[in-house]
């Protein structure tokens, strides 16, 4: 499976939401239902992002669409 580095959209996420707990809730208000547990296999490498899901975590955090793959495919060559 591939690896990839969510640093940049961790980041982002603490910049507006403060903790991914509120920016999971935040999404799920927007209508992309998401659990934490869900997000948590996501961002650990567990289980991949949807377009859909990409898209949605892209508006309720104000990145632009040009920048997708550095918030979602950055490798992690650890």
């Amino acid at each position: 499976m591939k690896r990839y580095d969510y640093s940049l959209l961790r980041g982002r996420i603490r910049q507006i939401f403060f903790t991914e707990k509120i920016f999971v809730n935040a999404l799920n208000e927007a209508g992309t239902p998401l659990s934490i547990g869900a997000w948590s296999n996501k961002i650990n490498n567990k289980s991949d992002f949807s377009v859909p899901e990409m898209e949605a975590i892209m508006n309720v955090l104000e990145i632009p669409k040009e920048q997708i793959a550095d918030y979602f495919f950055t490798h992690n060559y650890e």
